[in-house]
This record gives C-alpha cells, sequence and structure tokens, in this order.
C-alpha cells in the first residue's frame, strides 16, 4: 500500500462497529493522507452495500487469510477494535483476540470503553480509549496517532512487549 492506513481486520459483524468506523472515516476529524483499510469477510448480510460502496478512503479488501494478516497489521497506523455494546452483553467485559494480535505485531489500538479491553489499553499504555459508538471521537483518535508517530511507535513497542511477556502461548 502507497497510502497510510488504519486497519480493521475480523468478522464483519454490527458489533464489531462497523457503521461506526464507516462514519469516522467520513469525518472532517479523520486525517486526510490516511485511509481506513478493512479486512475481513461480511457476516452481517446488511453491512453489504455499505461495504461495497464505501468512502473514497475506505477501502475494503474482503477476507484475508490468517498468515497474511501480520504484514498487513505491521504496515497500519494503528488497528481498530470498536466493539459495541449491543444489549449490553459486551458490558460484562470484553478481551478480544484481534486486541492481542495487533499488539503481537507491535501496532497500536483504538478500543473502545468497554471492560476488559479499556483497562487492559490504559493499563499498558498500548494504544488509546474511544466512547462505545462514538464515531467522531474514534476519527480524532485516527488523526492523534496519524500525526504523532513517536507516540504510535511507543504504543505498539509497549504493546508487543507486554503480549510477548504475559500473552504469549509461552507465558
Amino acid at each position: 500500500r502507497k497510502r497510510r492506513y488504519v486497519l480493521f481486520f475480523g468478522g464483519l459483524v454490527r458489533w464489531h462497529g462497523v457503521d461506526g468506523m464507516l462514519e469516522a472515516a467520513r469525518s472532517p476529524s479523520w486525517p486526510k493522507d490516511v485511509d481506513l483499510v478493512i479486512a475481513g469477510s461480511i457476516v452481517d448480510e446488511s453491512l453489504r452495500e455499505r461495504l461495497e460502496t464505501p468512502p473514497r478512503n475506505v477501502v475494503w479488501l474482503g477476507g484475508r487469510r490468517q498468515k497474511d494478516l501480520p504484514e498487513l497489521i505491521r504496515g497500519a497506523i494503528a488497528a481498530l477494535v470498536p466493539i459495541s455494546d449491543p444489549e449490553g452483553r459486551s458490558s460484562r467485559g470484553v478481551m478480544p483476540l484481534k486486541m492481542f494480535e495487533a499488539l503481537a505485531c507491535g501496532t497500536p489500538v483504538i478500543v473502545t470503553e468497554l471492560r476488559g479491553q479499556a483497562e487492559f489499553v490504559r493499563a499498558t499504555g498500548c494504544g488509546l480509549v474511544v466512547p462505545v459508538a462514538d464515531p467522531e471521537r474514534l476519527a480524532e483518535a485516527a488523526a492523534t496517532l496519524a500525526r504523532d508517530q513517536d507516540l504510535a511507535s511507543a504504543l505498539g513497542q509497549n504493546g508487543a512487549r507486554i503480549v510477548l511477556a504475559e500473552h504469549s502461548w509461552e507465558a
């Protein structure tokens, strides 16, 4: 890829915050020189039209093989984990594997304010936390990491270090 990008990878379902990501990419706060790249297969068919006709700065790659993801993740400014909270199910806490996969690649994460992932990101200094279903704050977080490459690098290094030390298969 020639342009810089923020990445979401995973199954395309509403509770993964797909609508919010697309809205964030339309925001004036979204960095002008950064694409939103989405790598994943459609699970929720109601999202198909929006993904097949996305905003100009959104690239939908379709599904990707697991072995091809690390290179894509390492090239991103940040990985998005904007889980929403349908019917309060996520309020008990979430610790998605995709968050650890991104951190293992040294890529900072942008997560939503849900128990588990938000506390982990704050405690380890490996990314930014935004409110649930707040596309504007998601766009601002992407802009912060796009603008401050030293911050993005430090957050990514913190994430890789903590995953290796405490969340790897060996640990």
